[in-house]
């Protein structure tokens, strides 16, 4: 067994976010689109300690929805439950305030996303724990991701994120973080309906286990 510790640096451009996909294939080659479909799980989600409903965390806005396809936003909330097996879960990207999920639908040829703002509904703190199965075409067994967001609305710089991944040989664990190390000069303050993306990943890897 191998462990490997490091520090993983973002750049801030979304083109170079950490991303998990479902795609057969060479990725980003025009007319070669071949998702496959995660599934997926919800296993917590508090809001102030008490449960709710997690299509409630859909972030909304009418600039935003005004781009997406007018068949996914009518049906948004049905999709996000999978009841509308067209539209199949093909890529989900975790941030410091909620997390991305992404849609495929082969009839449009379109892919649309849907954001779940973790604690922005939050007076204290809000809480989504989920369970993703990512499948692959060569025959090996599913990848299982257990992804975790503890949030503030008003401690963005404290939200807790982390995403665990389990395959066949490898275990690795990914602690995403806000660059906030001059806050005593520059406090970090934002919004509770900002999107805040990570600026840096504090990862723990072991292989051949």
């Amino acid at each position: 067994m191998e462990r490997r510790t490091y520090i993983w640096e973002f750049t801030g451009n979304e083109e170079e976010a950490y991303a998990v996909i479902a795609h057969a294939g060479r990725y980003g080659v025009p007319k070669q689109r071949h998702y496959l479909p995660m599934k997926m799980q919800v296993q917590l989600c508090e809001c102030d300690g008490d449960k709710i409903d997690f299509a409630g965390l859909i972030y909304s806005s009418a600039k935003e929805d005004e781009y997406l396809n007018a068949e996914f936003l009518q049906n948004r909330t049905e999709i996000l439950r999978g009841e509308r097996p067209e539209w199949i879960l093909v890529e989900f990207e975790p941030v410091m305030t909620g997390i991305y999920l992404r849609y495929y639908n082969r009839g449009f040829d379109v892919k649309e996303e849907i954001y779940l703002h973790v604690s922005c509904l939050a007076k204290e703190s809000a809480k989504l724990h989920m369970r993703f199965e990512v499948p692959h075409t060569n025959g090996k067994p599913d990848t299982h991701y257990l992804f975790v967001a503890e949030c503030h609305p008003d401690r963005t710089a404290d939200n807790f994120i982390l995403l665990e991944s389990f395959s066949q040989d490898t275990q690795k664990c990914i602690s995403f973080c806000i660059d906030h190390r001059d806050a005593e000069d520059n406090p970090v303050i934002f919004d509770r309906y900002d999107i805040v993306r990570p600026a840096w990943a504090d990862v723990t890897e072991y292989t051949d286990i």
